[in-house]
C-alpha cells in the first residue's frame, strides 16, 4: 500500500512543540520513507522568524503552508503538500491557529 501510486496518503500529528531538530528529523525521515502526500502538524510552537529557517531545512519535494499567531506559545499549524499536489491547489486560506483550508 505504501508504493501505490493511486491512494492519496494523508496523516496528521500533534507534534507539541516542533523546535527540537531531532524530533523535526524523525518526522521528515516518516512522510518521505512512508510517501506521505499531505501531513499535518499541530501545536508546532513556531514563531515567524523561525517558520523561514525551518522551510529551509525541510525536504523540497513539499510545499508549506504554516499559520502563526503573535503568542505562537502552543499554537501553529503546518500543512506539508506534496509539490506535484500544491501545483493542483487553486486556493488556500487559514484562520490563525484553527486550521488551514486548501482546496484542489
Amino acid at each position: 500500500m505504501n508504493n501505490n501510486p493511486h491512494i492519496l496518503k494523508v496523516a496528521c500529528h500533534n507534534v507539541v512543540f516542533f523546535v527540537n531538530p531531532t524530533k523535526q528529523n524523525q518526522v521528515i525521515q516518516e512522510i518521505l520513507f512512508n510517501n506521505i502526500d499531505i501531513l499535518e502538524l499541530s501545536k508546532t510552537n513556531l514563531s515567524q522568524a523561525s517558520t523561514q529557517f525551518q522551510k529551509s531545512h525541510f525536504p523540497s519535494e513539499y510545499t508549506y503552508f504554516f499559520t502563526l499567531t503573535k503568542n505562537h506559545k502552543g499554537s501553529g499549524i503546518v500543512l506539508c503538500v506534496k509539490t506535484l499536489i500544491a501545483n493542483y491547489i487553486f486556493y488556500h486560506t487559514s484562520n490563525q491557529d484553527y486550521y488551514i483550508f486548501i482546496d484542489l
